[in-house]
């Protein structure tokens, strides 16, 4: 989120302080600059302090009246960029870099200037050649910096300015500044909480368990065997209430409603579970650096689809301009869409948790919605919704070379709400093309629904007079290919 700012005009700033801080307290505001701070350089920063604010400041050095001041929020990183100031123009320099920003920028460039009435023309000239030189310094130096001039320009006379500002602000911007505003809200509103976790602790492992086996470990360590065997025996009776615990509450129900689950917790609570190794591959005997393995991972993953030219736009038919409009989601039907993700559902790039999309599904219903038609009104997806974080999953152990692991793309929790309507929409209009033998990827269908099919085929057929006889000469063709592949050593199936 970009920080706020402040513009005064203080015609002397060090009797009004008291009037500042007062402001200051009441408006949270990030920066405050400050026009016409008449101070000298006899006035120490001590004097001029005010908590949880950085000073800068530049006084006019011949003359009275005039300067520059600012105050900076002091959890902003900041630096005064002197080499960019004129001394013959009363301007101030600043780089920022936010905590958070939207997404193209990587920081901020503030100048605050001060342009005294009065001035002759030439000066006007000089002033703004000077600023306009000095942004494109900047931007050639900084190109994913914004910059932001603000002041007290009282009759300056300027060119190239910009009137206003778009009013159609592209998807990308949309969906940078919801993400930005939501992850800022989740930190204030619902602040983190770091807690110590180890790879070997079983679900029921509790602080007030831990702290059993601590006290034990400082008896062992102090020599003293009764006290350490007296908790020894409380921290196993400890351990064993809770599993019982644990089962009854959490893994009981499980074997009924869903085995897999329960089988997995069994395994946990026996100690039979093992946690996927992770993954390391050797070059000439020795073993490559994590960032040298994620690069040649990356590479592996592109060389799949190398031989395969890319597709020519030119030679397709071309659909623009469509003759019907482009879908509108209502609030609606993107709160049913949030309500339906499964909050355990690992996060993407963004870093935004499901399970809080979820939860604030009726809240957010709307910009997200608002998102979603930006963006199936002008044919874009977001830049940021094309990302992925990519897992790459082992398919034997240990894996030998890249071939071994299957990358899992992880996408992002929004990406997959327009993807899941987008992907509805074009099913609807397939399905009269779709073959009804047709049983994987569609929904209500399965592997279960194509072995009823085809037995429901052979029994209609064996029913039918004279049908007995070649279903005995398909199954004689099937027993005859399989002993063939069994001496050939070969697939059954590719026989």
């Amino acid at each position: 989120m970009l920080p706020s700012l402040c513009l005064l005009n203080a015609r002397s700033l060090f009797p009004k302080l008291d009037e500042l801080t007062a402001l200051l307290a009441t408006k949270p505001v990030d920066l405050v600059a400050i026009t016409e701070s008449w101070l000298r350089s006899d006035i120490d920063d001590s004097l001029l302090s005010m908590s949880a604010f950085n000073l800068f400041r530049k006084d006019r050095v011949a003359g009275r009246g005039g300067g520059i001041c600012v105050y900076l929020n002091n959890v902003i990183p900041c630096k005064r960029r002197l080499d960019l100031e004129n001394p013959n123009f009363e301007c101030l320099w600043l780089t920022l870099r936010p905590r958070r920003l939207p997404r193209p920028l990587s920081g901020i460039a503030i100048c605050v200037v001060y342009h005294p009435p009065g001035r002759p023309a030439d000066s006007h000239k000089e002033q703004n050649d000077y600023l306009i030189n000095t942004t494109d310094r900047l931007r050639n130096e900084h190109p994913d910096h914004g910059v932001v001039l603000l002041g007290d320009f009282n009759d300056f006379e300027c060119s190239n300015l910009v009137t206003h500002h778009s009013l159609n602000p592209s998807v990308d911007d949309l969906a940078s500044s919801f993400i930005i505003q939501l992850t800022d809200a989740i930190d204030r509103i619902l602040p983190a909480k770091t807690i110590k976790l180890h790879r070997t602790d079983k679900p029921w492992i509790t602080p007030e368990l831990k702290l059993m086996i601590k006290d034990q470990q400082k008896a062992f360590h102090s020599g003293n065997i009764p006290t350490w065997r007296s908790l020894k025996y409380k921290v196993q009776q400890e351990i064993t209430k809770r599993k019982k615990s644990f089962y009854k509450n959490k893994i009981q129900n499980l074997k009924k409603d869903d085995c897999r689950k329960w089988w997995n917790f069994i395994n946990q609570m026996s100690g039979r579970s093992e946690k996927p190794s992770l993954i390391s591959l050797e070059r000439d005997g020795k073993i490559i650096s994590k960032q040298e393995l994620f690069k040649s991972l990356n590479r592996f993953d592109v060389s799949v689809n190398a031989d395969i030219p890319p597709l020519d736009s030119n030679l397709l038919p071309a659909f623009l301009p469509a003759e019907a409009e482009a879908p509108f989601l209502q609030p609606h039907e993107g709160c049913k869409k949030l309500l339906a993700i499964k909050a355990s559902k690992a996060h993407g790039p963004d870093n935004l948790p499901c399970r809080i999309v979820k939860e604030f599904a009726y809240e957010l219903a709307e910009p997200i919605t608002t998102i979603l038609n930006t963006s199936l009104r002008s044919g874009t997806v977001p830049a940021a919704w094309k990302e992925s974080n990519i897992i790459p999953i082992p398919k034997v152990h240990p894996p030998m070379d890249e071939g071994d692991t299957r990358p899992i793309s992880l996408t992002l929790c929004l990406s997959k709400v327009l993807e899941d309507f987008v992907a509805t929409w074009l099913i609807d209009d397939a399905k009269d093309k779709i073959d009804p033998n047709q049983f994987g990827c569609l929904k209500g269908t399965s592997t279960t629904y194509c072995l009823l099919d085809m037995i429901h085929t052979w029994l209609t057929y064996l029913d039918s007079p004279g049908g007995l006889l070649p279903v005995g000469l398909l199954a004689q063709l099937v027993e005859r290919c399989t002993s063939i592949a069994e001496v050939s050593g070969s697939n059954p199936v590719q026989a």
